[in-house]
């Protein structure tokens, strides 16, 4: 074995020899910089390097081709990334939107429909309220005590109404010169200048008037009248019966909760109930968006 491994030689690949620039012995040695080596160039000009075993890659119209298809590659996976986000987020967004516009849709018609409710409630109440009120002032139209014209007699039915139906602002009878023969209450006066007065003694028909404040009940108000006639169908004078709609408050704030509110008007807009009751007083109309202020003149009409 000994033999054997005397006989192999190795060769050990020869060192280059590298030249150090020379140095005064005296120049004292900067440790802190790395060393310089000094070319022998005597020319300024650089000159190329040639390094042998490296082939370095060289640009032309194939590399080029190679870098303009890597990119379209990146062009075509960016589109189709977008493009596939696009198809999946666009029928979302479209069935949110139109599940939105559904659920609007039905949240306004049923709205819709529940205020059509409450609105028809409403003026079934109102109508029976006249209807009730119209009927009793047409009984005491023909009412014995009434078409006898006695005074005290008729003082007497008129006030017995009013007790037992609250809803009656004032009861009177006139004769037909326009003088009251009897109240429910109050003084008598001479109302032959009132226009109820005027209209039911040309047409000799019984009527429901447009609203109006009463000052005397601060309130709004109707006025039914009645011609009276005697037994033989002869024409007396006519009664007349002020119709307090203050119920009717009471009937809006049934059907009004939250920021839902109901209102009533008549048949030329003006406001008979609301939440807001100056519009009431002010006879607030919703048709030529007026209002009309009632005052007392020197003679207290």
């Amino acid at each position: 074995m000994k033999e054997q491994l005397g006989k192999v030689k190795v060769k050990l690949p020869k060192m280059p020899k590298v030249k150090l620039p020379k140095r005064d012995a005296k120049e004292p040695v900067d440790v802190s910089e790395p060393l310089k080596v000094k070319a022998d160039n005597k020319k300024s000009k650089k000159k190329s390097v040639k390094l042998s075993g490296i082939k370095w890659p060289k640009k032309g119209k194939k590399q080029d081709q190679e870098i303009s298809v890597l990119k379209s590659k990146k062009k075509i996976g960016t589109k189709l990334v977008v493009m596939t986000l696009l198809m999946v987020i666009t029928p979302l967004l479209v069935s949110n939107a139109a599940s939105l516009l559904y659920m609007n849709k039905n949240y306004t018609e049923e709205m819709e429909a529940n205020n059509a409710m409450l609105a028809d409630a409403i003026s079934n109440q109102v109508g029976a309220f006249v209807e009730r009120a119209f009927m009793i002032t047409e009984q005491l139209s023909v009412n014995n005590d009434v078409r006898d014209y006695n005074g005290m007699a008729q003082s007497a039915v008129l006030a017995n109404t009013q007790r037992s139906y609250d809803f009656f602002d004032l009861i009177y009878v006139t004769d037909t010169s326009g003088m009251q023969t009897a109240r429910s209450s109050g003084k008598l006066a001479n109302r032959s200048d009132r226009w109820w007065f005027k209209q039911v003694t040309e047409d000799k028909k019984p009527f429901v008037s447009h609203s109006y404040f009463s000052l005397t009940g601060n309130t709004a108000v109707t006025t039914i009248a009645m011609p009276v006639y005697n037994h033989n169908m002869f024409f007396l004078g006519v009664l007349g019966a002020d119709i307090k709609l203050s119920s009717f408050q009471k009937v809006i704030e049934e059907y009004s909760e939250g920021s839902r509110y109901a209102f009533i008007v008549d048949g030329d807009g003006k406001v008979l109930a609301h939440q807001n009751y100056n519009m009431v007083s002010e006879m607030f109309n919703y048709v030529t968006l007026t209002k009309t202020v009632t005052r007392r003149d020197a003679s207290g009409k």
